[in-house]
């Protein structure tokens, strides 16, 4: 018997072939590497599959049998099959596992061959008692139509497939699929027509149910397949064949062209040897649910099906294969469906890579391909669109490895222009790529798109990998060819400056200027023009990528491009904008900022303005204004908006603009506008309107802040304008009084103006004096100990992070203008050197790199030696102090400045053992080592330890600098609670220096009463408490032990019972250190106290106990005169709340604590 495979290029054994193999061998083999995790051996699976396939059958042909029960049949399924009635589970992973077989031992077919005919009888059984199948559904209508009502309206039960589809269907299609493919085609063609219908009306039943419709439609179109001859058709297109030596002129060698059978590329009217013949009926259902299928909502069951049309294409004959491609090109007419282009541009990608289609269709195929690769349907706030564009890409790598270059030399230009555009402009990445990769695979294969060999390797897998650097490196490049750059500025202005997302928009409005700089004049003007056009167009994204288009070319262009038309149409441009309300609809805000842009490039080009421009009013009427008076209420109205980014783009646009158009000072006109400005930037403004105004006068030229007031009568002398903005600014470093006013943006933008301002003083005025110098780097100093929070977190840190790269800049300034003093170098380096050794990594490495901008200047380090007018601070310094500084900063380039670990190791760590150094760094690094996060608390940590171990006296040093701090900053819980863990560790390994040990209690005590409400800051002060309760000196012990029983008594269980566990912990260090003291009854007391217990009463009597357990002396009690002492108010409401207290208590316990202790001594 003739074996008829299902596809040629599978290669399957024939039955004889498997006679004749060695058995024996085979066995082996399997036993030796068919051992897997799946299960047994290949014939221990086939005997089990072998097992499994004789009941089935065996129950299939009893069921034959008794066919004619029809009243019985629920019950013979219940009874023949009890797993599929017991085990749903069972009986999926039975078909599973008959897949899996099948699936793993496809290259010998022969082996399970015996069995094949037994398998396809029970699956169809399976199959057709799972879904109403069409001859019952057809039978049942013939029974309504003959009247039997009541046979028509019985329901025919199909209870296994009620039951069990959702475990079964799939499987059984599965398996299906495998045996039509491997299955010998005469053997299986008997089954076609039966499964056929039944696969077509399980498809529609679920639809919506993605595995199974695969499924359906890979069994499909193999049915379809086996109704067919399992040849290629002999009318399909053949490429050509070139060989090397007819390249190279032999003429000896045949042509080409007749080696590629070009018979089989004639028109359709030949059709020798184009036969088709049809065993069995159902072919025509079969290509009908392909081609359904190929419009399907999801992905894998388009291309299923796109795959399935090829297939089924390449047996037919050319007359029915022509009647399909029409069908799938008809899918097209749909232009709102996503799904109909995926899955058509699918098909056709197929069609053309099995040479399916003529070039007679390359016409309509490239036609429909164009228009996929730009294809972007918007619903709503997105768009789809992106699997299409990837399918058309597809398309065109099809055609190129299918076709002639001469056959398809009229759409060279077409695809490669194309295929360029999507490369350079698609929004996603996949696309971009997909595109270059066509565009690389026709230049290999056909070799007639222009400059194609330079532009993929300019436009590779890496290049295009980013959106910014497509659009604004490689499309620039990609331009130099004008075949290309026309249609590159279509797509430009004719889609991405109206797309959706914002990104595309800047990226195209960027990539437009700098191609045009390739163009010449006339295109560039008449793109202008219909940029205006759209400038007031209702949509918000086409008004934006208008705008922000045309400040591009403006930006990107000479000015003479422009005519005096075009420029009174961009000085009208945001007065027209304003007068329709169309800053105040929604995303108005990127309107104003691409207005921004514009006039930034406007002012960067100084392009002459017109003195007056007509305005439209509300009623329809023109009004006239000054072109200078109407951008700057536009501007002033952009500063009081709430986005930060918009305040930014607006003052660095107001710098340009103002620099370009404010030469000269007119009293009439800049006068109020910085009257306003100055008076906006006083506390009684919101927050948005003030960070507005800082910015705005930052931004301000010198021509404008150097000219003086209008006298006032009262002054004896008027100041010149950037005197009052400087002291403005300063003002407005500060750290507002009104809590509610608080604003550290406003705070970062007047530390900015500052410095902007500043630096535009030239060195002759007469105000630029050295006080004023020290007064500004003070404030700059001032900021940089910004530690504001809110809800938000360290907000001082924005404040902190701009004082940091301004130091750097005004440093420079003051040495050029000889106003920098070594002390100031040193103030500023200890002030960068603290920040650089905090915990915020962002600040951390900002802070390295200011460091390292101050000390390369030329000069600016104070010299030994130098003459004895030095300021008093200079006396202490030292040449290898500022040694170990300028090695200490030379890092490895490759080294992460912002890693805790490496400036804590390699400039903290040198500079703790410098004099000069060492406070600052010991600042940081206490805060934190404090730090809960581990990357930054052990490093900070560590360079501690290791300062402290060098020796004694650099322990004593460090010590001393820790008390300092702890000083300065007393009641900063920023500092205290972080410095207080620190020296808790350094105690605990025995480098803190123990003089310091009574500094340390005294420092405890207050900060203990200052933050008696603060249990996040006890807990970590009794910690230190508990530490110092066994300190060797004895002063320093025995008054860290009375402060620990004040502690005793505290309103916080917590604290309480921390500092039990510690008072307990010290005194047993203690006896076991020294067998002379006697501790063991306040030990004993201390374990059997519960001391966060609820009874106030109990604990503080407990606590009185210990006061003579440990021979300490008790506090005296609170008299009532001591109330008018300064703090008086304070101590009173808490005795008249401890009062209160005392008389809600019921009257037998008051009595009982009455007689113990007497109401005074409780309340004491």
């Amino acid at each position: 018997m003739e074996r008829q495979p299902l596809e040629a290029e599978v290669p399957v054994h024939g039955l004889a072939d498997a006679n004749e193999m060695d058995v024996e061998s085979q066995r082996a083999a399997a036993e030796r590497g068919l051992e897997d995790d799946c299960g047994p051996a290949f014939f221990e699976e086939e005997e089990e599959c072998a097992a499994l396939l004789g009941r089935v059958r065996e129950i299939f042909d009893e069921y034959k049998s008794r066919r004619g029960d029809e009243v019985q049949k629920v019950d013979f399924i219940n009874e023949t099959l009890p797993t599929a009635a017991e085990d749903a589970k069972g009986v999926a992973a039975t078909f599973e596992r008959m897949e899996r077989i099948i699936s793993i031992y496809q290259e010998s077919p022969h082996l399970l061959h015996g069995y094949l005919e037994s398998l396809l009888g029970p699956l169809m059984w399976l199959l057709e008692h799972l879904i109403p199948t069409a001859t019952e559904v057809w039978h049942m209508e013939k029974l309504a139509e003959g009247g039997n009502a009541s046979v028509a309206t019985r329901e025919v039960s199909y209870a296994l497939g009620m039951s069990y589809d959702e475990y079964l269907l799939h499987g059984v299609l599965l398996a299906i699929a495998k045996t039509m493919k491997f299955g010998q085609r005469t053997e299986l063609l008997q089954y076609v027509p039966q499964l056929i219908p039944s696969v077509a009306a399980l498809f529609s039943a679920h639809s919506s149910d993605t595995l199974l419709c695969k499924a359906a439609v890979k069994v499909q179109q193999r049915l379809a397949m086996a109704l067919l001859k399992g040849r290629s058709a002999p009318w399909r297109y053949h490429k050509r064949v070139t060989f090397l030596a007819h390249n190279l002129g032999e003429s000896s060698m045949p042509d080409s062209r007749t080696l590629s059978n070009s018979g089989n590329n004639n028109e359709v009217g030949d059709d020798e040897g184009d036969d088709c013949v049809v065993e069995g009926v159902g072919l025509e259902d079969a290509i009908g649910l392909l081609l359904e299928a190929v419009c399907h909502k999801d992905t894998v069951v388009r291309w299923s099906a796109a795959k399935g049309v090829a297939r089924v294409c390449s047996r037919l004959s050319r007359t029915m294969a022509e009647d399909v491609i029409t069908a799938v090109l008809d899918v097209f007419d749909n232009e709102h469906s996503d799904s109909s282009w995926h899955g058509g541009l699918l098909a056709v990608a197929e069609l053309c890579r099995r040479s399916i289609l003529h070039p007679r269709h390359l016409s309509t195929i490239v036609q429909f391909t164009t228009r996929g690769l730009s294809f972007d349907l918007s619903k709503g706030t997105y768009s789809v669109g992106s699997h299409v564009r990837d399918a058309a890409c597809y398309v065109c790598w099809s055609i190129a490895r299918a076709y002639d270059a001469d056959d398809i030399k009229e759409h060279v230009y077409k695809l490669s222009t194309s295929l360029v555009v999507t490369s350079l402009f698609d929004r996603e990445v996949h696309v971009r790529r997909a595109a270059a990769a066509a565009f690389q695979e026709s230049v290999g294969r056909l070799g007639n798109f222009p400059d194609g060999i330079r532009l993929i390797t300019t436009m590779d897998f890496f290049s295009l990998a980013s959106l910014q650097n497509a659009y604004l490196h490689v499309a620039p490049v990609v331009a130099e060819n004008s075949a290309y750059r026309g249609c590159m500025l279509d797509v430009l202005v004719s889609n991405k400056l109206l797309h959706w997302d914002r990104r595309v928009r800047c990226c195209a409005a960027q990539a437009l200027g700098r191609l045009a700089v390739h163009e010449n004049t006339d295109v560039i003007r008449g793109i202008a023009r219909e940029l205006f056009d759209r400038t007031v167009d209702n949509s918000v994204a086409v008004r934006h990528g208008a705008i922000l288009a045309l400040a591009e070319l403006v930006g990107e262009l000479e000015p003479g491009v422009w005519p005096q038309e075009i420029i009174q149409q961009i000085a009208v441009l945001i007065p027209r904008v304003d007068a329709m309300r169309m800053f105040r609809s929604r995303g108005g805000e990127y309107v104003r900022q691409a207005c921004c842009r514009l006039l930034a490039s406007v002012a960067r080009r100084r392009l002459p303005l017109p003195e007056a421009v007509e305005v439209p009013k509300l009623g329809g009427t023109l009004m006239r204004v000054k072109t200078l008076a109407k951008l700057q209420e536009f501007f002033d109205d952009t500063w009081r908006q709430i986005l930060e980014w918009l305040q930014n783009d607006a003052a660095e646009a107001y710098e340009q603009f103002a620099e370009a158009y404010y030469s000269k000072f007119i009293a009439a006109f800049h006068g109020p506008v910085l009257e306003r400005l100055l008076s906006g930037c006083m506390e009684t403004h919101g927050p948005m309107e003030r960070r507005g105004n800082f910015l705005a006068i930052g931004a301000l030229p010198w021509a404008v802040i150097s000219a003086t007031p209008e006298p006032v009568p009262e002054a004896n002398e008027t100041e010149p304008y950037f005197m009052l903005v400087l002291r403005t600014a300063m003002e407005g470093t500060k750290l507002e009084q009104n809590r509610e006013a608080q604003d550290a943006e406003s705070r970062r933008n007047a530390v900015r103006s500052l410095t902007k301002t500043l630096l535009r003083i030239p060195a002759e005025t007469a105000q630029l004096t050295a006080a004023l110098y020290e007064q500004v780097i003070q404030h700059l100093l001032n900021a940089l100990d910004d530690y504001a929070a809110d809800r938000r977190g360290d907000v001082g840190s924005f404040v902190r992070l701009e004082a940091i790269d301004a130091l750097p800049v005004v440093v420079e300034y003051g040495q050029r203008m000889g106003l920098c003093t070594s002390a100031v170098v040193l103030r500023v380096i200890c002030a960068l050197l603290k920040q650089a050794m905090e915990k915020l990594d962002k600040l951390r490495g900002r802070a390295v790199t200011a460091l390292e901008r101050v000390v390369h200047l030329r000069g600016v380090l104070p010299q030994v030696g130098a003459d004895a007018t030095e300021a008093h601070e200079m006396a202490t310094v030292c040449e290898k102090e500022l040694t170990v500084l300028c090695d200490a900063l030379f890092l490895d380039p490759s080294s992460d400045k912002t890693s805790p670990h490496v400036v804590f190791t390699n400039l903290g760590q040198p500079l703790l053992g410098t004099e000069l150094f060492a406070h600052p760094v010991a600042e940081g690094l206490v805060v934190s080592a404090g730090a809960l996060s581990t990357h930054i608390m052990q490093p900070a940590v560590n360079a501690l330890l290791h300062a402290f171990r060098v020796s004694s006296t650099e322990s004593v040093r460090l010590s001393h600098a820790l008390v300092e701090i702890a000083a300065r900053y007393a009641h900063n819980e920023r500092v205290v609670v972080p410095l207080c863990v620190t020296i808790n560790r350094l105690i605990a390994a025995g480098v803190f220096d123990e003089a310091r040990h009574m500094d340390l209690v005294e420092i405890l005590r207050h900060e203990l009463k200052h933050f008696a409400m603060n249990i996040h800051a006890l807990l970590t002060l009794v910690g230190v408490l508990g530490d110092l309760c066994r300190s060797p000196v004895v002063e320093a012990r025995e008054s860290a032990w009375a402060l620990s029983l004040v502690m005793l008594a505290s309103r916080y269980p917590k604290v309480r019972a921390r500092m039990g566990t510690d008072m307990y912990t010290s005194l047993l260090v203690l006896s076991a250190a020294d067998s002379s003291t006697d501790f063991a009854q306040a030990v004993s007391h201390l374990t059997a106290t519960q001391w966060d217990g609820s009874d106030a009463v109990e604990v503080r009597g407990a606590r009185d106990k210990l006061y003579d357990m440990l021979r300490i002396a008790r506090p005296q009690g609170r008299r009532w005169g001591r109330m008018r002492l300064k703090g008086g108010r304070r101590q009173a409401a808490s005795l008249l709340g401890r009062i209160c207290i005392w008389y809600r208590r019921p009257a037998t316990e008051r009595t009982t604590a009455h007689r113990k202790c007497g109401v005074a001594e409780w309340l004491a």
